[in-house]
């Protein structure tokens, strides 16, 4: 517990500038510090100072956690975590100043109707995503929990969350030896705490995954069976509840309507064996957006206001004000969105079986038309050499008779005799003789000479 002397220098805050900023509000506490409004004078703003407990700023560890703890949300730098503006000390007073986000904690969220399913699933991706950013850091939060989470509207009708609270974060060790002989952690006790010597948690009991609640080396498994608690509390809008065997209910036997894809989901972050889980928040993620698109919320759905729970003042005293609800909508059927199937194959094209022949046939056409053409002239010469052929004339008509009068009774005169056509000229194409040398006359074929010898006769021996 905390002295009195602590409460009245925490109380007596109210009002009093550290550094450049000027507190106006008290907003909540946590285990190391208590969280104020307070007033940026230098960049005009609203900022949301954490101050450190004056008993723990005393201690050196403190204040190196303290300071742990704002490196690792400056270095994680993600839409869906809070971010840091400045850490320091002033009049010997610890705090970090940190991003202001006008919402409500998811815990407020979890106990009515009010979210529908594709709601949850994208507050749901949105953890994932938060944690995702940090895994890939190599930093675990260690104390995910509802409490941790805001809920907020970026715009109009939208809802998205901020992740805070890393004070019990810390970076990812190598992994320790394989340890010989049996260890089980089956028969874990989900409201089990461990706390440190100190006498600090270093987890919220029902929150964190065995391993951890048993006090063994932890890594990115653990923060995923904390977000399973969580996303099985959004679905259900109960705690966690286990069998008689220690095995998780299934969320389906609470309410029937939850679907299949997402209990397979929940299970699987909750599994007892760190291996069975997903390996870390990016396999996660990789699932959860899978999600959201199978199950994306109607356009013309209306989105409520963040959570119309019970609302409270933050700014107000510890009285509680009248709760005021607002009408939840109502239930409209699920619809599935299926993904578009690809576009069939386009045929392959005919001409890559035509290439080869046409190849082959173009030289042979080509041929065949040039020597179509020189035929065709060659005919035209000769045409054109030949002699022409006068046609036979024809005789012109006689003029005709003129009827006889109708006066007269003489008879006409006889008609000429008509001609007898010519007869038709031949063409009789010329021929060339041949000219012979005239011969002499070889008969005999020999001659006497005067002593009255035959001797022949020299063109008849040729002959």
């Amino acid at each position: 517990m905390r002295s009195s002397s602590s409460s009245s220098s925490e109380s007596g805050l109210l009002g009093r500038k550290i550094g450049s900023f000027e507190i106006t509000d008290r907003l909540g506490e946590g285990g190391m510090g208590v969280v104020y409004a307070a007033a940026d004078a230098r960049l005009r703003r609203t900022v949301a100072l954490k101050v450190l407990r004056p008993h723990l700023a005393r201690d050196p560890r403190r204040r190196a956690r303290f300071l742990r703890e704002a490196r690792f949300i400056a270095a994680l730098a993600h839409p869906n975590v809070v971010n840091v503006y400045e850490v320091g000390e002033s009049d010997g007073v610890v705090f970090m100043a940190m991003e202001l986000v006008e919402g409500r904690s998811l815990r407020s969220c979890l106990g009515g109707d009010e979210l529908s399913l594709p709601q949850i699933i994208g507050l749901a991706r949105d953890i994932g995503r938060a944690l995702a950013r940090a895994h890939e850091k190599g930093i675990v939060h260690r104390d995910l929990k509802p409490d941790n989470v805001i809920v907020y509207e970026p715009n109009p009708g939208a809802l998205s969350v901020k992740v805070l609270d890393f004070g019990l974060a810390k970076a990812l060790e190598p992994p320790p030896p394989v340890r010989r002989g049996p260890r089980p952690i089956d028969d874990v006790i989900p409201s089990l705490s461990f706390v440190t010597a100190e006498g600090i948690a270093v987890g919220t009991p029902g929150y964190m995954s065995p391993e951890q609640a048993r006090g063994f080396p932890v890594d990115a498994r653990s923060d995923v069976y904390s977000f399973g608690i969580i996303f099985y509390e959004m679905l259900t809008h109960r705690r966690l509840a286990h069998a008689e065997d220690g095995e998780v209910v299934p969320p389906s036997e609470i309410d029937p309507s939850i679907p299949d894809a997402v209990e397979e989901v929940v299970l699987r972050c909750l599994a007892r064996a760190p291996s069975e889980r997903y390996a870390s928040a990016t396999a996660l993620l990789t699932r959860l957006e899978e999600l959201g698109d199978v199950f994306a919320p109607f356009p013309e759905e209306p989105v409520s206001a963040i959570c119309s729970a019970p609302q409270w003042d933050s700014r107000s005293s510890e009285t509680e004000r009248e709760p005021s609800r607002a009408p939840a909508p109502p239930p409209r059927p699920m619809q599935l969105s299926l993904p578009e199937l690809p576009p069939p194959p386009k045929p392959p094209r005919r001409l890559a079986h035509v290439a080869p022949f046409a190849i082959f046939l173009t030289p042979i056409l080509l041929a065949l038309a040039i020597g179509r053409f020189a035929m065709v002239e060659t005919k035209t010469a000769v045409a054109a050499t030949a002699p022409t052929i006068p046609s036979p004339t024809t005789p012109p008509l006689p003029a005709p008779t003129p009827p006889p009068s109708a006066t007269t009774c003489e008879p006409p005169p006889p008609a000429p005799p008509t001609p007898p056509p010519p007869p038709a000229k031949r063409y009789v194409a010329p021929s060339i003789a041949r000219t012979s040398k005239p011969t002499e006359n070889c008969d005999p074929p020999f001659s006497i000479d005067a002593s009255g010898v035959k001797v022949p006769k020299r063109q008849c021996l040729r002959r």
